[in-house]
């Protein structure tokens, strides 16, 4: 759908956790556009040097935290 939009570089994640996003506490699925070709690998935070954090750590509280 996006190259057909003319996109020419975008990365779609989806983490293992859940998450819409990358994730600090598990792999992180990606596909990749990127010279009109799709690429799906997983990463992981400790392939950038990063520990494996934990999600409870960043979770709001309620809706008024989240605005934060």
């Amino acid at each position: 759908m996006l190259k057909s939009l003319g996109s020419k570089h975008v990365m779609v994640v989806h983490s293992k956790d859940g998450l819409d996003e990358i994730s600090i506490a598990d792999d992180t699925y990606v596909a990749e556009l990127k010279n009109n070709k799709v690429t799906t690998y997983t990463i992981n935070p400790t392939e950038f040097g990063l520990p494996l954090g934990n999600l409870e750590d960043i979770k709001a509280k309620d809706a008024n935290s989240s605005l934060m």
